[in-house]
């Protein structure tokens, strides 16, 4: 019936060693497993299972209190014995014949470790064969306190009686594994490799199990090769053979990195010269793996190859971050340079119809607009690289970039001033921010010759841009204030604007001393083309440029002295 069916599954979880846990909760839960009458007994059952007595470790360096905790534990479990003993002695004395009697003698037998009448080998092989699970009962109920010498003689003497309820020999009883068990359990590090070895003939076993013993106490030091360790050469091979396949590198390095301390950085740094990244993410892994393994010159050819792989397919700005990551200055130097090559040319282009034009519209424009390949190429480099200074010409281009970008802002405020979304007053003002914010950089480009000397001639030429568009904006507020003249707020700002300068007077020293060396190199240049009676049109262009640049920013020192002494 179902109670019986119930009772066996109950003893299949106490030779389990589960008693406390699945079994206690079993009982508790169905009330019918045993007929009117005999409710006591299932009590006591419940009892001796919720009741059954587990040792309890201290701290590993308090030997004396595992001394005391064992004496106690021993204690417990006689007293706990006695109790098994007088329920044993009841169910016993019950009249009732209905095959469940059977049944909760051997549950009392179990928990007591065998009794007077019958073993605790004979209750457990009444259920099982599986030698395995005779000895974690024998270990968990008769003998909780066998010490690790006594393992072997109790797996034995359980091996012999499940031959013997089997009824099979040893060898068609024994599977590999189980004589491997075996000869673990005798505590012989060295027969237990070799036969794990011999029956299974499978690294990650031999690995793991020499690693359980080398834990456990058992291994010692055995040097096989090289001053190489054994645990560590059976995690080396192991680890090599999980490399093998293309899949599963990433575990042999964890296992390089956690058991092989003196060679499994040179195995990882095989590894990672012998796999080939197929994607970012593939490649990001394997830099983790050198990271971890301090593999520095891996690193650099990993990153230089991820490199000239993006170069390849033109993307420039994951190019520049995998030669940076690389420390490869040269490449990425030569692509700064190519880039500042597209600019010339592209600036080139955008000023040739008006070569001779102080405050070219058509050069700022261009930049405010960012049209241009050359500067969307700049704007990917500069955002996938986080130090820029890593090159000179790399530095020159991020600050150009932000030229661009607050002449795009203005652009955008202009817009927004022709739109009605802002007063010409408010444009004005933040203009007059934005331009003072791009003299700023275009002075420490000049001055602190970050800028190369092909682009003196193309700041200098904005710089009398942004002067001359100031200009304008300041004659138009100052008109905007006398029209407005009962309105004190415009006349206040545009006044504001009137004085102000974009430039200190000793900045604007500093740029006209480098419009001077520019006019110098213009010179030169121009010799070395009479010498070569090349056409000179072009020199006498730059000439009238460099001129009217000098006015402009001549008129911009007077502003900027008038203010220096009047404020």
């Amino acid at each position: 019936d179902n109670s019986h069916e119930t009772w066996l599954v109950i003893i299949e979880l106490i030779i389990q060693g589960r008693a406390k846990s699945e079994a206690l909760q079993l009982v508790e839960q169905n009330r019918q497993l045993i007929v009117s009458g005999r409710a006591q007994l299932k009590e006591d059952v419940t009892d001796l299972l919720r009741t059954m007595p587990s040792i309890r470790t201290p701290g590993d360096d308090a030997a004396l209190l595992a001394r005391v905790s064992e004496d106690s534990f021993d204690l417990q479990l006689q007293q706990y014995r006695d109790k098994c003993q007088k329920v044993l002695d009841k169910i016993n004395q019950d009249d009732y014949d209905d095959g469940i009697k059977p049944l909760l003698v051997d549950v009392v037998t179990l928990l007591m470790g065998g009794s007077d009448e019958e073993s605790m080998l004979s209750v457990v092989t009444r259920y099982t064969d599986d030698w395995v699970a005779c000895l974690v009962a024998r270990l968990v109920y008769e003998h909780p306190l066998t010490r690790k010498a006594e393992l072997h003689t109790l797996a034995e003497e359980c091996l012999a009686a499940a031959l013997q309820a089997s009824g099979c020999t040893l060898e068609e009883y024994c599977k590999p594994m189980d004589r491997l068990v075996v000869i673990v359990l005798r505590m012989d590090a060295h027969e237990a490799l070799m036969g794990c070895h011999q029956m299974l003939d499978l690294n990650w076993m031999s690995a793991h199990l020499a690693d359980l013993m080398h834990h456990a106490g058992h291994l010692g030091t055995v040097v096989v090769a090289s001053n190489c360790d054994l645990r560590e050469q059976l995690f080396l091979d192991y680890a090599e053979t999980l490399a093998s396949d293309g899949s599963m590198w990433q575990l042999a390095a964890d296992y390089l990195h956690a058991a092989c301390p003196k060679f499994g950085r040179a195995l990882a740094s095989q590894i990672v010269r012998t796999t080939c990244p197929s994607t970012d993410a593939h490649a990001r892994k394997l830099l983790a793996v050198c990271a971890r393994f301090d593999l520095h010159r891996e690193t650099q050819e990993l990153c230089n190859l991820m490199g000239m792989r993006a170069l390849r397919a033109s993307s420039l700005g994951t190019a520049v971050h995998w030669f940076v990551r690389a420390d490869n200055v040269a490449r990425v130097s030569r692509i700064a340079n190519d880039l500042m090559d597209r600019l010339v040319a592209s600036l080139t282009t955008s000023s040739n119809n008006a070569a001779t034009t102080v405050g070219n519209d058509v050069l700022l424009g261009r930049l405010a607009s960012g049209d241009s390949d050359a500067l969307d190429d700049i704007e990917a480099v500069v955002d996938n690289v986080h130090d820029i200074t890593v090159s000179r010409d790399l530095a020159f281009l991020g600050k150009f970039r932000d030229l661009c970008l607050l002449l795009e802002e203005d652009a955008e405020l202009q817009v927004c001033r022709r739109n009605g979304e802002a007063t010409d007053v408010e444009a004005r003002v933040l203009s007059h921010q934005i331009y003072s914010e791009c003299m700023e950089i275009i002075v420490r480009l000049l001055v602190l010759k970050v800028a190369p000397r092909r682009f003196w001639l193309f700041l200098l030429r904005i710089a009398a841009g942004i002067f001359t568009v100031h200009e304008n904006n300041v004659h138009s507020a100052d008109a905007v204030a006398v029209a407005a003249d009962n309105d004190a707020l415009p006349r206040t700002q545009s006044r504001k604007l009137a004085l102000a300068p974009l430039l200190s007077a000793d900045d604007t020293y500093k740029v006209l001393a480098c419009l001077e060396e520019a006019s110098m190199m213009q010179v030169r240049g121009k010799r070395r083309a009479t010498v070569a009676d090349a056409d000179s049109d072009d020199s006498d262009d730059d000439a009238q440029v460099l001129q009217n640049i000098r006015l402009v920013i001549g008129g911009s020192l007077s502003r900027s002295i008038v203010h220096k002494w009047t404020r």
